[in-house]
């Protein structure tokens, strides 16, 4: 990882609106797992089985 020196414990305006930015996407992922559990939403994807168990 690169060294950024943005000085003693301050970091610029980019850095803060990507932390927010990467906060909120993770929030937002968080709330839509919590969402899909509590409405029991069905995998719209079919089951695959790995190799290992498939061929057993």
């Amino acid at each position: 990882m690169p060294h950024h020196d943005c000085g003693h414990g301050h970091s610029d305006d980019a850095r803060t609106h990507a932390t927010i930015e990467t906060v909120g996407h993770v929030a937002v992922n968080i709330l839509t797992n919590y969402s899909n559990n509590l409405g029991q939403v069905d995998n719209e994807w079919p089951v695959v089985t790995p190799h290992e168990q498939a061929a057993a």
